[in-house]
Parts: C-alpha cells; structure tokens; sequence
C-alpha cells in the first residue's frame, strides 16, 4: 500500500468518524434543545401558576376587604335606621293627646304596681297629669295599696314612669319601654328592611 492510499484510508477513517461525532453531536443538542424547551416550558407554567395564584389571592384578599366594608357600612345604615326608628316613635308618643298619654300610664302603673301600694317617680313637668291619673286609681284601691308621688326623687326626663314598692321596683321611663321593644323587635325590624339587600351579600 502506498502513502497516497494509506493517506485515502487514514481521511476515509477520518470522514466516516468526523461524521459520527458530528452526527452524534446533533443528536445531542437536538436532545438539549427538547430538554432546555420542556424546562423553559415547566418553568413558565410554573411562573404563570404562581402568578395567577397571587392575583387570586390578591383577589381573594381585596373581595374580603370589600365584603367586610360593605357589611360595616351596611351595619351602620342599619343602625341608623333603627335609631331614627325609635327616636320617631318616642317623639310620636310624647306629641300623644294628654288623654291618650294619661290612659296609656294608667295601664301601665296597673300592670306594675298590682294590688302593691308604693309611690310613682315622675318628671316634674308631668306631676299633674300623673296626679290625676293616681287619684282616679286610688278611689278603686284598698288603704294599703295607694299610690302617691315620690316627691323626693323626680325624674330627670319625661316620659314614663318608676313605680318603687317597699319590695321591688319596676322602671317603666319611655326609654326603658322602648330599649325593650328595640332589644325585642330589632331582628324583625332589620329583616324587614334590608331583607333586599342581605340577599345581595348572600
């Protein structure tokens, strides 16, 4: 053999191996490539889940905060309401006829003072019309169960009354009265009124 075959032979060799490892180096950066994309692509889902789940949460966190202030400003009206509800109410009463007014009071100091004798705590501008009302109570009850006005302890308001006893006390004020209405009525009264609106939240 001579030096131009063993020349041929040796680049034939060369080609052929050349070739091999140029084709096993495509192999292998297309093989790179697939797993470079699948991680750039696990990569990218796993930043968009992240993502979506921080603005979800930010979401989340923003719809809570809305919901509890919309409940807040919501309670507010709510009570608002009611206030003006009872502040009405009261200011109906109190404009009564003085009739109407003393038979209301006399049921009431019936009710609370039974067949007890004791004495009425009034507010000073109402001493007269409860002065008359107890006159004619009394004309109807036995020596030990009259009744009088507690001269000693007027109330500072007017509206109502307090009956005291040797035994007990009973506190029939206007506000005492409708505090116990308002404690009574108040989740009927907000049902009613903002039946519409609890729906919303819901």
């Amino acid at each position: 053999m001579g030096l131009d075959e063993i020349r041929k032979a040796v680049l034939e060799s060369a080609e052929t191996q050349a070739a091999r490892v140029i084709q096993a180096a495509k192999k292998h950066a297309a093989e790179q490539v697939e797993r470079e994309k699948a991680l750039a692509k696990a990569e990218a889902e796993r930043q968009y889940e992240a993502k979506a789940r921080t603005i979800e949460d930010e979401y989340g966190r923003k719809l809570i905060q809305f919901k509890g202030a919309a409940g807040k400003r919501l309670l507010e009206k709510r009570n608002a309401c009611l206030r003006d509800i009872f502040q009405r109410a009261r200011q109906e009463i109190r404009a009564w006829p003085q009739e109407t007014y003393a038979d209301v009071m006399q049921r009431l100091i019936e009710r609370a003072a039974g067949d007890t004798g004791g004495a009425l705590r009034v507010h000073p501008e109402e001493r007269g019309l409860f002065g008359r009302v107890l006159n004619e109570l009394n004309r109807g009850r036995g020596a030990q169960a009259q009744l009088a006005i507690d001269e000693a302890h007027p109330l500072g308001e007017a509206g109502g009354f307090v009956f005291v006893s040797a035994a007990f006390e009973v506190d029939q004020t206007l506000d005492t009265i409708l505090a116990d209405i308002k404690h009574e009525l108040t989740p009927m009264i907000a049902a009613d009124l903002f039946a519409d609106s609890m729906k919303e939240e819901a």
